[in-house]
This record gives structure tokens, sequence and C-alpha cells, in this order.
């Protein structure tokens, strides 16, 4: 059953009218009552009294869509890898590029 059909009215904050098409119910949060005497019954909220409380108390905020982002905290040598270690060219020895961007002419020992 979707609670989204109900139509709650408060009468007062206690006393709350939900109608569903032409059926009538009212709920009574003090004694814990709805007229459709599901709620004396089980013990357990019924639909009508779930409509008073998604209308008292609507969800906050909404559901991401998509894959969540992480939430690991990296460790130090992970956040400052690119800083630890200088990178070094391969065919002219000079810090700052890797031999395949390296536009210095080759050394030739």
């Amino acid at each position: 059953m979707l609670y989204v059909d109900f139509t709650v009215n408060s009468t007062n904050h206690i006393l709350f009218e939900v109608l569903n098409g032409d059926i009538k119910n009212v709920v009574d949060l003090s004694v814990k009552s709805c007229t459709c005497k599901r709620f004396q019954m089980d013990q357990i909220p019924c639909a009508h009294v779930i409509a008073v409380f998604q209308k008292l108390h609507p969800p906050e905020g909404r559901i991401r869509v998509g894959r969540p982002k992480k939430r690991r905290c990296k460790a130090f040598w992970e956040k400052n890898a690119k800083t630890l270690k200088p990178i070094i060219c391969g065919k002219c020895n000079q810090n700052g590029h890797n031999r395949r961007i390296c536009r210095n002419p080759t050394t030739n020992d």
C-alpha cells in the first residue's frame, strides 16, 4: 500500500484525519488509535499512522544516485607520493621530466 495516496489533514497536534479516496480514518496519537482498529490490535502502526508520521517528519535530503565517493583517509606517503621522489630523466639525467618527453640531446659517455 502506498502512503502517497493518502491526504492528511490535522485537526490539532494530536488528532489527524486521513483521507484515501472516499474512505476517512481518524488517527489519535495521544492514545495510539486509528479508526481502522489495526493500530490497536497489532500494536504496529497502520498505513494511516505512517502517513501521519510522514507528514509530521518528512524524510531529510535525498538518496544520491551513482557510486559513492571514497571515504578512506590516505596515508602520508600516499598523499605526498609526487613530492617525495623527484622525477629524473633516463636520457639526460636532469630533474623535472622523464625520458619519453625529453627534449635535450642525449649525452654520450
